[in-house]
């Protein structure tokens, strides 16, 4: 069965998702090291999918692979977050004035 709670949290990043890629030349220039931003992103998704499935069938499968997914999603994420800070803080490292 399903959890309560993860369907809910799917429809919200598939949500979010759509208006990424609707919005995708926009937040490519807003965004600093944009490629690693979406790839946290994906992995967000994938993990997300992953829970609903784990629901449905093979649940020690789909379990390993939403918390796997979860695992590099966060990696990531703390990944662009100090690039992102660099960028900020000695951005004349990165070409920036």
């Amino acid at each position: 069965m399903v959890s309560h709670t993860a369907l809910p949290a799917f429809v919200l990043t598939v949500a979010v998702a759509v208006f990424a890629l609707h919005n995708s030349e926009f937040l490519r220039r807003q965004t600093p090291a944009w490629p690693l931003f979406i790839w946290a992103f994906y992995m967000l998704l994938a993990a997300r999918t992953a829970s609903v499935l784990q629901g449905v069938w093979w649940h020690a499968f789909w379990n390993s692979v939403s918390y796997t997914c979860q695992g590099l999603s966060s990696v990531l994420l703390a990944v662009w977050c100090w690039h992102s800070l660099l960028r900020g803080r000695f951005g004349e490292l990165h070409g920036h004035d």
